[in-house]
């Protein structure tokens, strides 16, 4: 496979010049406090990973959870270890969906705008400052493709993108699933130019950075049995609960527009999404275009197993391990529509403009406030006694308060009416939902543009 043409010194200006906004976008959008039960989850794994509690949550995360230990150990927080991850991975977002759009011979302005269009996509920019691992981990993996397409040119970049890819498969497993095909074709033409010492290497090596981050899984949590046991009931959760298994699930077919058309609520910045991946598909189909179908190759399989198992009302999170794919197919229709460079250029500078500007509110909310949980411990805290009160705690809130609130006596309960059960006139109640009675405290947030946006809790 021939190298992309070169990009010249003004090109290079241009590129330099946007990752740096994007960069400072990323830093400015850094939550001031958690927000997801998963980010609690992730916090309690930095404090002592234990993944049969649920520190983190299976299968373990386990590369993510070291690079945020190396953090903790220099002095930083849990939480805000976890961010930092995050917020790398973020910054590295951009630049490597260019990288990846270049290998697949698209065009300097349609690949920059596919890197834009990503980094603004509401969903992606607010899960950048979150104390979570999937931005980094689609940051990994979409550079992981990157250098495995060039590895059909270049030993180093073959290696390197064998690595990258065992790297993201520690942050997230389901990054093996889109670096399947990449990883298919570098070995095909490995094998083709007989570079059977290159392709032996990057295999080695990959298999040890996986088999490595997992097996130090295992032993931290206690053994290979206790961990399987939690992995296979965490399965069994997915299948009988979130995936098309369980029968109170919408069918199928409903389900397509919250997976690939409104994975968040923004009705113009969806349409217009839609539409322009709806003609880059058609273009495509039409003209043979191989670099939109290994595209679809590489993601193509993510999207489907996401559709099938994983929990609807997560979309918004979720559905950024295929959001490369929707940002490239759409820089690409803007791209056919348009015709001419400056078009087009002009008609993606509406799109990522509009997408800015709608998720400016939201998140400066929270880069400033503290989130409806982190503001209920931070009430506790700041007004109960951990001598003197007694904390029930639903188990909405469970990982919140074992995070949070180690220095109180607590109980985690699931009943919703505890007042009857209180042992003693110094006992609070913690959960989520409206709270009632005349000394209750409630922190909420209202139903804007973030419920669009995040979760809805």
């Amino acid at each position: 496979m021939a190298a992309p043409p070169a990009s010249d010194a003004r090109w290079r200006r241009v590129f330099l010049a946007a990752a740096i906004a994007v960069a400072a976008t990323r830093i400015w959008s850094v939550a001031e406090s958690p927000w997801d039960w998963d980010e609690m989850l992730f916090a309690l794994g930095v404090r002592d990973f234990d993944m049969p509690s649920h520190h983190p949550h299976p299968p373990g995360f386990p590369l993510f959870i070291a690079f945020a230990k190396v953090l903790r150990a220099a002095g930083i927080g849990e939480f805000s270890a976890l961010q930092a991850v995050a917020v790398v991975g973020a910054i590295a977002l951009f630049p490597s969906m260019v990288f990846f759009m270049r290998e697949l011979r698209f065009q300097r302005a349609t690949a920059m705008t596919g890197g834009l269009i990503l980094a603004f996509m509401p969903n992606v920019w607010l899960f950048g400052g979150a104390a979570l691992s999937d931005v980094p981990s689609v940051a990994l993996v979409v550079l992981a493709c990157a250098l495995l397409f060039r590895g059909c040119r270049s030993d180093a970049s073959l290696i390197a993108g064998a690595l990258v890819l065992a790297i993201a498969a520690g942050f997230r497993p389901q990054n093996l699933l889109i670096g399947f095909f990449p990883a298919i074709a570098a070995t095909v033409c490995a094998v083709r130019t007989k570079r059977g010492r290159a392709l032996f290497v990057a295999i080695a090596a990959g298999a040890v950075v996986v088999t490595v981050s997992y097996a130090a899984a295992v032993q931290a949590s206690g053994g290979w049995t206790p961990y399987a046991e939690a992995v296979r009931a965490h399965q069994h959760y997915i299948s009988t609960v979130d995936s098309f298994l369980n029968e109170t699930r919408p069918p199928l077919v409903k389900l397509l527009d919250d997976f690939f058309i409104r994975p968040y609520r923004a009705r113009a910045i969806n349409v217009a999404i839609t539409f322009f991946a709806a003609v880059s598909v058609v273009w495509m189909l039409w003209r043979r275009r191989w670099n939109v179908a290994v595209a679809l190759a590489a993601f193509g399989p993510f999207c489907i197993f996401a559709w099938l198992y994983l929990d609807r009302f997560s979309v918004s999170r979720f559905s950024i391990g295929y959001a490369p794919l929707i940002a490239l197919l759409a820089a690409d229709g803007i791209r056919v529509l348009a015709r001419r460079p400056a078009v087009e250029i002009v008609g993606a500078g509406v799109l990522i403009g509009g997408m800015a500007l709608w998720s400016v509110p939201y998140l400066a909310k929270t880069r400033s406030e503290p989130a409806p949980p982190a503001a209920a411990v931070g009430w506790v805290t700041r007004h109960l006694d951990q001598r003197r009160n007694f904390l029930y705690v639903h188990g909405s809130m469970g990982p919140y308060a074992e995070a949070m609130l180690p220095q109180f006596r607590t109980e985690v309960v699931e009943w919703n009416e505890p007042f009857a059960q209180m042992a003693s006139d110094g006992a609070w109640y913690i959960a989520e939902g409206t709270a009632r009675g005349p000394d209750a405290r409630q922190f909420s947030w209202p139903h804007d543009r973030l419920w669009d946006v995040a979760r809805r809790r």
